[in-house]
């Protein structure tokens, strides 16, 4: 999936120069690096609105989660908006308070914390 967008660019790219259009690109006062961003921005776009609808569908919105078969079922142990739907399920509709939802509530953080602690981790600082 993550290089599904650098495949499209080199194949737009590519058309582009077969075409002619690329003279427009090399007379741009625009440095490569951000001309190759900009036409990525999209691709990651859509990338990001399926992952989203994924985890949508694998969450237990629409199916029961004990439905799904065993691999999607695991799936939902790492997925957060399954907690977050179990969670609004459990205040709306079984009238839950606080202590009700401190499971959905702790795996939430937990998620959280670790997606942090890893940005924290991958991120490198440039010069």
């Amino acid at each position: 999936m993550p290089l599904a967008p650098l495949c499209l660019l080199a194949q737009s790219n590519q058309k582009r120069e077969s075409v002619g259009g690329n003279q427009s690109v090399v007379v741009t006062p625009v440095p490569r690096l951000s001309f190759i961003l900009a036409k990525l921005i999209p691709y990651w776009l859509i990338a990001l609105f399926v992952i989203t609808v994924c985890l949508l569908l694998l969450s237990g919105l629409f199916t029961p989660v004990r439905s799904m078969p065993f691999w999607s079922y695991l799936t939902t142990y790492v997925n957060p908006m399954h907690y977050f739907i179990d969670a609004i399920r459990t205040v709306f509709l079984r009238g839950g308070g606080l202590s009700a939802i401190a499971p959905q509530v702790l795996a939430l953080v937990l998620i959280g914390l670790t997606m942090a602690a890893w940005a924290v981790k991958s991120y490198k600082k440039n010069g």
